[in-house]
């Protein structure tokens, strides 16, 4: 696992479109001088398009570079990452420890860091230097000591037993439609790794909606026993 390091800011967004991120600020943050407006010249943080324009500049690094790199290495920037996090598996350490060197250097032709390594093969992480490390793993023994548990788009990646889980803190809420929504809503889980067990609910959700029950309507009888199993 890695992440390209501040990946919005390596974009530039065209001059042409530059107005459309107009700010002010005041000289040396004097709040009693006249306001200098600003443009970005890169994709910001909180813009909506940020993610997509970033996204098709990462691709288009592929595209390139197609011929100077390998198949797996173009594979894993095609298909294995969601927005800066590059999330891969494979079968052998010896393949891990070359598609990291290899996809770093891809990524580094489009002006993207690949950073931040995770991997839970202490003879991978050996191979990847301890800047490019992972913040909570470059101090570790890589002899003894056991490996920190890391998290990506909402899922837990629990590093030494290479499993992966959920901590879902499920608020308190009323037997309701409203409630239940509330509640399936709150699972964060873009890569769908949950779904099977927030699907039952949904259905039920989905029953309730077709019956017209009320938004506030305390559900009752077989509904509540499904909605408390």
């Amino acid at each position: 696992m890695g992440d390209i390091a501040t990946m919005f800011f390596q974009v530039r967004v065209p001059s042409e479109d530059r107005d459309c991120l107009r700010f002010f600020w005041w000289p040396n943050a004097n709040l009693k001088e006249q306001p200098v407006a600003y443009r970005l010249k890169v994709h910001p943080f909180g813009a909506v398009s940020s993610p997509s324009c970033s996204s098709f500049a990462l691709k288009q690094t592929v595209e390139d570079n197609v011929g100077d790199y390998g198949e797996a290495s173009c594979d894993i920037v095609k298909r294995s990452f969601y927005v800066d996090d590059c999330l891969v598996s494979v079968g052998t350490e010896q393949e891990a420890a070359h598609l990291i060197q290899s996809t770093t250097a891809l990524c580094k032709q489009g002006g993207f860091h690949l950073t931040k390594w995770v991997s839970n093969s202490h003879q991978v992480l050996q191979t990847v230097p301890i800047e490019e490390r992972a913040k909570d793993i470059r101090e570790l023994s890589m002899e003894n000591q056991n490996l920190p548990n890391e998290r990506a788009l909402g899922v837990y990646w629990f590093v030494e037993s290479d499993s992966l889980g959920f901590k879902v803190s499920l608020p308190k809420q009323p037997a309701t439609r409203r409630g239940i929504l509330s509640i399936t809503s709150s699972v964060y889980d873009p890569l769908g790794i949950a779904a099977p067990f927030v699907l039952k609910a949904k259905i039920l959700l989905q029953s309730l909606c077709r019956r017209d029950i009320g938004w506030d309507e305390e559900i009752q009888g077989e509904d509540l026993r499904i909605w408390n199993q």
